[in-house]
C-alpha cells in the first residue's frame, strides 16, 4: 500500500493531495517552449528576409528604369 505523500505517477508527484510536476518535467517543458519560439521567430526572420530582398530588387528595377 502506496502513502499519498509518496505517490508517483508519469513524473508527477503527490504530495499531501497536491500534484508536482518533477524538475527534469518542468526543465523539459521550458527547452520545448523556448524552442517552439525560437523556431518561430526563425521563420520570421527569413520572411522577413525574403521581403527585403524583393523590395530591394525593385527598387533596382526602378532605378534601372529612371536611367
Amino acid at each position: 500500500m502506496q502513502s499519498r505523500g509518496s505517490l508517483r505517477s508519469g513524473g508527477l508527484l503527490a504530495t499531501g493531495g497536491a500534484l508536482h510536476e518533477s524538475e527534469q518535467m518542468r526543465l523539459q517543458k521550458e527547452v520545448d517552449t523556448f524552442t517552439q519560439k525560437l523556431e518561430h521567430e526563425k521563420r520570421r526572420l527569413l520572411i522577413i528576409e525574403e521581403q527585403i530582398k524583393q523590395v530591394t530588387e525593385e527598387l533596382l528595377e526602378r532605378d534601372r528604369s529612371v536611367k
